[in-house]
């Protein structure tokens, strides 16, 4: 309750205590409810597909920070003028947004104004980012579905060789001699383990 008080002036990097401790605790909410959606194979997907592909992700990441960097610093220094680039946090948070497709028109608006060289930087900066390089983040993640989607279906064949009900046979069986509950309980498993794929 003291976090919450109105005593509590305290300010780190622009905001107060009370501001960091309740997004913290909104983060924390949404990161700890993934521990909930991990027990079904189907909700626990999107999951999967992360954890396979962030070795990768995050080696790719990591290769293209220099030329990201050296753009944030070249922005800086062209278009210093400008509020949107007028220090390198501002260019480095003006880049991401234009690598993300929002706030171009305001920066191609900018360039326009610096010349020739300021519009071929901005032209390279968006075929870099814009394009090559969201579209080998693509790349990886698809690659990482793939290895999850082979998973899922080799984990379906072992539960069904595991099984071993041959689910053809259950239509000859004399309903008379078997629980006819237990022969749709069996067919409904076998429909919902075919939605997996």
């Amino acid at each position: 309750l003291w976090i919450l008080s109105d005593r509590n002036k305290w300010s780190i990097v622009g905001f107060t205590i009370t501001e960091i401790f309740i997004g913290l605790s909104a983060f924390m909410a949404w990161i700890f409810l993934l521990s909930f959606i991990n027990h079904s194979t189907r909700t626990r997907f999107l999951n999967d597909v992360f954890v396979v592909s962030k070795g990768n992700l995050f080696r790719f990441l990591i290769n293209i920070l220099p030329f990201y960097f050296g753009y944030v610093f070249a922005a800086t220094m062209i278009f210093w003028k400008y509020d949107l680039f007028s220090t390198p946090m501002s260019s480095f948070s003006t880049l991401l947004a234009v690598s993300l497709g929002d706030t171009v028109l305001d920066v191609l608006d900018i360039a326009l104004k610096e010349g020739i060289i300021a519009q071929l930087f901005l032209i390279t900066y968006i075929l870099l980012f814009y394009t090559i390089i969201q579209n080998i983040i693509i790349a990886i993640l698809m690659s990482g579905y793939g290895i999850v989607m082979a998973r899922l279906q080799i984990e379906r064949r072992k539960r069904l060789m595991e099984k071993d009900i041959d689910i053809n046979s259950l239509a000859s069986i004399n309903k008379n001699n078997v629980d006819e509950s237990l022969i749709e309980e069996i067919l409904k498993s076998n429909k919902n383990e075919n939605l997996l794929i």
